[in-house]
């Protein structure tokens, strides 16, 4: 039986998204992650009008690298969509040399960690990740670059900021939740990505967790689609199913880093659980003792 929105949000969703927002206003910012996050201004198309050095699967090696960053340092996830956002939005608006690609990749990443991350990631370290690939002077330059080609309109909605709001609504479970990032993490990777908005792409992920989990409440959801508003959802979701059934994954250093991640939480959940059993078993033990003591 769910919980009902009132005690899963004072429970559960407290636990999990308390530094995310204020939970007196989640209506107001539902409505307006969902509202701004519909709106992009990156697309397939408009890479390829922009970009002639530089080809769709360079972004998707790029993005390759900057996940595996992320997921080794990041403690907040917002901190990888952001930066991928920023490269999205730049590589739509500026043309970039193939051998300067690394180190957009790198400022865009070293960015995000600035808005999103307590410790920062210093551009020493991200020359060290690069195999000094990339230059601490390139990364300076490629930061005032991406800010001044942005207006410096940084924090704009990402996937993950609509997809935490998203849990809440469908009060997806523990379960639920990480299989849902890590489908949101692994997408990235497709040059798909770049046709769908971030509400777009989270509606279909949560269309996705709907369907293995059996989750009635998001079912319910988007079954009530009367003026097709999820039309465009459902096509990424036909995309993003695709793209884990045909794509190789395992070529990937990211997939690798998500699946030590899944695996050590797997571990971590049945060591918890074993310690409550002992527990419950300790206390059933003593409770027993006491009757006849």
């Amino acid at each position: 039986m769910r919980k009902t929105n009132e005690e899963y949000i004072s429970t559960y969703s407290k636990e999990r998204f308390q530094n995310a927002f204020p939970f007196e206003y989640i209506n107001g910012i539902y409505h307006m992650l969902r509202s701004e996050g519909a709106k992009k201004d990156y697309s397939r198309n408009l890479f390829n009008q922009i970009q002639g050095d530089i080809k769709l699967q360079m972004r998707s090696v790029l993005v390759d690298w900057m996940l595996s960053i992320g997921l080794k340092f990041c403690k907040n996830p917002k901190t990888i969509f952001l930066g991928i956002n920023l490269l999205n939005r730049y590589l739509c608006k500026k043309s970039v040399s193939m051998l300067k690609l690394q180190a957009l990749g790198a400022a865009c990443i070293f960015l995000a960690f600035k808005y999103e991350e307590v410790l920062l990631l210093k551009a020493k370290c991200l020359e060290y990740l690069s195999d000094e690939a990339v230059k601490v002077n390139d990364i300076k330059e490629f930061e005032y670059d991406i800010l001044s080609t942005l207006d410096f309109d940084i924090l704009i909605p990402n996937e993950y900021d609509i997809f935490e709001l998203m849990c809440i609504k469908h009060q997806f479970s523990e379960d639920e939740i990480d299989f849902g990032t890590n489908l949101l993490l692994l997408f990235l990777l497709d040059e798909n990505e770049m046709d769908y908005s971030p509400t777009e792409i989270v509606d279909a992920i949560c269309m996705l967790i709907a369907d293995k989990y059996h989750n009635e409440r998001a079912i319910e959801f988007y079954l009530k689609d009367v003026e097709g508003i999820f039309s465009t959802s459902k096509d990424a979701a036909r995309k993003i199913l695709t793209f884990f059934t045909f794509t190789p994954l395992y070529k990937f250093d990211s997939f690798k880093h998500i699946s030590n991640i899944i695996f050590l939480k797997k571990t971590q959940r049945i060591q918890i659980q074993q310690n409550q059993n002992e527990n419950e078993n300790n206390s059933e033990t003593h409770s027993t003792n006491g009757i006849f003591i």
